[in-house]
Formats: structure tokens, C-alpha cells, sequence
């Protein structure tokens, strides 16, 4: 399976559950890039962590936290909104 298609395939298991919010998507994208990653070898795992920088897609252990702290920020607010 190429990078290409293990990237498009997570993006769009990512897409399924965000509830059309970027931030959601955004980090449970690149939860299950890293969880993939894991999976992987060595050589595969820096082949797709290359491509995801390439598409704009930092997985680094930084760039995962911000991710969280705004899924939280949204999810916080989507439940003010609906109080």
C-alpha cells in the first residue's frame, strides 16, 4: 500500500467522526497517523511522516498537543452552544 493511500485512507477515517470541525479532524488525524506510525517499520514510518509534512501534516509530539488543546477548546464551545 503506497503512502499516498495509508494517508488518504486515515484522512478520511478522521473526517468521518469530526463533525465537520477542523479541530476534531485535525486531531484525530494525527492520532491515528501516529498510531499507524507505530505500526510500521522504520523505513516505512519516516516514508509516511515525509509525506505528511509534505501534505502540511506535522505529526511531532508538539504539534499533536496543540491539536488536542483545540479539539478541547471545540468541543468545549459546542457544548456551551448547546447549553
Amino acid at each position: 500500500m503506497s503512502v499516498a493511500m495509508v494517508y488518504d485512507t486515515l484522512s478520511k477515517e478522521a473526517h468521518r467522526g469530526c463533525g465537520l470541525y477542523y479541530e476534531i479532524y485535525e486531531s484525530c488525524f494525527i492520532g491515528l497517523l501516529r498510531d499507524h506510525l507505530s505500526e510500521l517499520n522504520e523505513a516505512d514510518a519516516n516514508r509516511l511522516r515525509r509525506y505528511a509534512e509534505s501534505k502540511g501534516t506535522k505529526i511531532d509530539d508538539a504539534s499533536y498537543s496543540e491539536a488536542l488543546e483545540a479539539e478541547r477548546e471545540c468541543r468545549a464551545e459546542i457544548y456551551r452552544e448547546q447549553m
